[in-house]
């Protein structure tokens, strides 16, 4: 598995951003829990034809 600190600066560095030390410490802590955020948004089931409601409309 590849560590966090080093996901995380692939990922600045792919962006072109370099932060501070105290940035890149709060990055790499808060990086676990935004990457199963996100795993968790792509583990729901959807069927294939269903597309996903971007726009709510309060109207039926």
């Amino acid at each position: 598995m590849i560590a966090v600190e080093t996901t995380v600066q692939a990922l600045l560095q792919a962006a072109g951003l370099v932060p501070s030390p105290e940035e890149l410490a709060g990055l790499v802590a808060g990086y676990p829990a935004h990457r199963a955020a996100l795993d968790a948004l792509y583990a729901v089931p959807m069927d294939k034809e269903e597309e996903p409601q971007t726009v709510f409309s309060p109207l039926p």
